[in-house]
């Protein structure tokens, strides 16, 4: 197994990518590109380039085609990272956090050790949904 190092004072490359839905202006997504650059710089990427595609709805699973993909593993050298801009919807937080324990992969392996296994989270989360639901709506009310 082979693997190019990148110099410690080379930023690894990054292709920013955004899908514009039909109920987000230009402006808009201008805005949150420029925010997401900002993001990738913060996080130690250096943006090579951004690629905008207009579409009327996201399918399901697929932001941009295979096609798409290998153009932009290309430009990152195959090995880049590729934020993607999606406008913020029921799904934002959740996102969020993925992003967020992606962390950087050369960072101990030790370092999730106190997260919960999906399996166990997404266990919490539905413990803390019934527990929601049983709760009366209004003050007085009671659920049959």
């Amino acid at each position: 197994m082979s693997q190019q190092l990148t110099p410690s004072t080379q930023r690894p490359t990054a292709v920013v990518v955004a899908v514009q839905l039909p109920d987000v202006s230009d402006a808009e997504l201008a805005s949150s590109i420029a925010e997401l650059e900002r993001l990738a710089r913060t996080l130690g990427l250096s943006p090579v380039g951004r690629v905008t595609q207009r579409r009327a709805r996201l399918a399901t699973g697929i932001v941009v085609g295979e096609g798409k993909l290998k153009e932009l593993a290309a430009w990152t050298g195959g090995t880049g990272v590729v934020p993607v801009y999606e406008k913020p919807g029921r799904r934002k937080a959740r996102d969020a956090e993925d992003v967020a324990d992606a962390g950087d992969p050369d960072a101990d392996e030790d370092a999730d050790a106190g997260h919960l296994d999906t399996e166990d989270a997404d266990a919490e989360d539905r413990d803390a949904g019934q527990r929601r639901n049983r709760r009366p709506r209004h003050p007085g009310a009671r659920r049959r």
